[in-house]
């Protein structure tokens, strides 16, 4: 097997949370790459959640393993810049920043 290349479904977390949107004027941009990220995991066999991110408002699926962020803009730069910046949404969670 080509070592670039992951066999479906191994070592992926449980379910994946693409965070995507946010309030700035990049968010269309940021939806599609959400989408797009999102029919990758899943073609991967992963299960996934898409997260339209309005505002600092936004819920996590209690279920969710991992937040896989594709909020572009400064709203992203800034409210997702550390790990602790989406502890008051879940605790004891793995996050791709």
């Amino acid at each position: 097997m080509n070592a670039n290349k992951r066999q479906k479904g191994s070592a992926l977390p449980k379910k994946i949370a693409v965070l995507m949107g946010g309030p700035g004027s990049e968010r269309d941009v940021s939806l599609a790459t959400g989408q797009g990220v999102s029919r990758a995991l899943r073609s991967l066999g992963a299960e996934v959640a898409e997260i339209d991110v309005r505002d600092e408002n936004f819920q996590l699926p209690s279920d969710v393993d991992l937040a896989f962020l594709t909020i572009h803009g400064t709203f992203g730069a800034q409210r997702f810049r550390s790990r602790s910046s989406l502890s008051r949404h879940a605790k004891d969670r793995q996050w791709a920043l």
